[in-house]
């Protein structure tokens, strides 16, 4: 019997404030996922008003960047991924980026939460600046595939 296939849709995220390049947020989606934090950012410029429970620094820090005339960079790191590695992957980048100079993180959790990953999995992104930060998260806890 034929076991059914895992869909890998899912990816992993930075979102980064071009004045300073630094990554604000990490997080992990598919299909548009990574789009709907500045149509929030930009609904907030508008309204003034974030929906209750929404990341009100995180949509602030957007709405600024919009208003001083820049443009979110938005990255994806991972793609191809299911949701577990997605899952995974992202919060082990918001762990690793925390104490970071380059990242000031807005993420309101330690990610991961869904769902709860079953696989361990280390990623390589795309992006050099973070692969060298992955690099050393691998060589300091010494993740494996389990």
């Amino acid at each position: 019997m034929e076991l059914p296939q895992i869909k890998k849709v899912h990816y992993v995220y930075t979102l980064s404030d071009p004045r300073d390049n630094k990554i604000f947020y990490v997080g992990m989606g598919k299909y548009d996922r990574i789009k709907a934090h500045v149509i929030e950012g930009k609904q907030f410029i508008k309204t003034g008003k974030i929906k209750s429970g929404a990341n009100r620094t995180k949509i602030r820090l957007i709405a600024d960047i919009i208003q001083s005339g820049y443009t979110v960079i938005e990255t994806i790191h991972k793609s191809d991924m299911t949701a577990e590695e997605a899952a995974l992957t992202e919060k082990r980048m918001i762990a690793f980026c925390k104490d970071k100079e380059n990242c000031k993180l807005t993420n309101q959790t330690k990610g991961g939460e869904y769902p709860k990953p079953r696989i361990m999995e280390y990623c390589t992104p795309t992006s050099p600046e973070l692969c060298n930060i992955f690099d050393e998260l691998h060589n300091e806890f010494n993740y494996s595939i389990i």
